[in-house]
């Protein structure tokens, strides 16, 4: 059977067109040293999306880069597409073939308002804010005066393991940057999260600490990001790193 090797920001994943077992999509996550496993479905297009620990995930922005440039190099044309992730249809469009560009639009009714959770850790009032934006996302302003590790700690501990979802550390650069570190559920400190990402932007710009379009900077590079009253439309590219077979 052919696999594929793609990335997107520095986050690679394994994408096959027929489901495989779990065990060997572990076996090849770590020959790869990929981060996800994608599961590429057409009639309609779905993505699935299963995590390097063996979880399934709610959703993956940079992973769905990658799935739409799949379908470019196969059988989709330029243009808008709807893609079924976890029983949510999300609106893309592929912009360019050469090189690949793509946006992804993640509408606001598949959200919560965000919550304020004020969590007590060490001596020190930690500020929180939670919401449900493709995936569960908590939202830390970064001021420099924490640990990251203990913070995680703090929260898993507030939340409870199974909902903690991925944390995301933010620096705002100005009003039109920010840089974002994610912790994210099943994976770890990630070079990107293209949904925690848009979570931190769509929760700052509710806070007006934003403009409405931003340049998002990660550890794996830069993407860019607009915000209406109901969306965040995520700007990006993809690359095919090599194919395979098992």
């Amino acid at each position: 059977m052919k696999y594929y090797v793609y990335e997107s920001l520095g986050n690679r994943f394994i994408l096959t067109e027929t489901m495989i077992p779990r065990w060997k999509i572990k076996k090849l996550i770590i020959k790869e040293k990929a981060d996800g496993f994608l599961l590429y479905k057409t009639n309609p297009l779905e993505m699935v999306i299963i995590n390097k620990d063996g979880t399934k995930a709610s959703m993956c922005g940079n992973g769905l880069k990658c799935f739409l440039l799949h379908g470019l190099n196969n059988n989709l044309d330029l243009g808008n597409h709807r893609v079924k992730v976890n029983n949510k249809n999300y609106k893309t469009n592929i912009g360019s073939k050469n090189p690949f560009y793509c946006s992804i639009i993640i509408s606001s009714k598949y959200s919560f308002a965000f919550k304020t959770n004020v969590i007590f850790f060490k001596g020190k009032i930690i500020k929180v804010y939670s919401i449900m934006l493709g995936t569960l996302s908590h939202i830390v302003i970064d001021d420099n005066s924490f640990n990251k590790d203990e913070i995680i700690k703090g929260i898993k501990t507030f939340f409870k393991e199974k909902k903690t979802g991925n944390i995301n550390f933010v620096k705002i650069l100005s009003h039109s940057e920010i840089y974002v570190q994610t912790f994210e559920r099943g994976v770890g400190y990630t070079l990107s999260c293209c949904t925690g990402s848009a979570a931190s932007f769509y929760v700052l710009h509710k806070l007006n600490y934003l403009n409405d379009k931003v340049i998002i900077n990660n550890p794996g590079g830069k993407m860019n990001m607009s915000c209406t009253k109901n969306n965040v439309t995520i700007l990006g590219s993809a690359s095919l790193i090599k194919e395979g077979e098992f």
